[in-house]
């Protein structure tokens, strides 16, 4: 176990304890920040519980290079424009991309037993070339 006045922080795959803090509201507004970082370990986690980080980051890698056989991020603004005018095949397109991390989340969840295939999600439903003429 931890030193209950240590923060145990999991940052850029790394674990590192920060200093104790004198002042709480420091240590509260500097706590908060590290919350929105990928991989977050609540401090009442000790390093025996952390799941190997690299699982995590494999599964993501996973994930986004499934969606850009399909999509690069530059079409995104495409897609992008095509939901905002309510247009059907970019909002299939959303639709698939959201059902893509959809899965990973599920699969983040259980880590430890995620497969790294995402070709269950199936092909996107429309190319650029068809959002482009829509």
């Amino acid at each position: 176990m931890t030193d209950p006045k240590l923060r145990n922080i999991l940052i850029d795959g790394v674990v590192t304890y920060t200093k104790s803090y004198s002042d709480v509201a420091d240590a509260d507004a500097w706590y908060a920040t590290q919350i929105a970082k990928p991989n977050f370990i609540p401090e009442d986690h000790t390093t025996e519980d952390i799941v190997n980080p690299e699982m995590y980051n494999s599964l993501w890698k996973a994930a986004d290079e499934y969606q850009a056989t399909y999509i690069s991020s530059a079409a995104f603004s495409l897609v992008t424009l095509g939901v905002i005018n309510s247009k059907t095949k970019a909002l299939a397109v959303k639709a698939w991309i959201d059902s893509l991390w959809t899965e990973y989340y599920v699969r983040k969840a259980d880590i430890e037993n995620a497969s790294l295939d995402f070709s269950s999600i199936g092909d996107m439903p429309h190319t650029i070339q068809e959002l482009m003429s829509e």
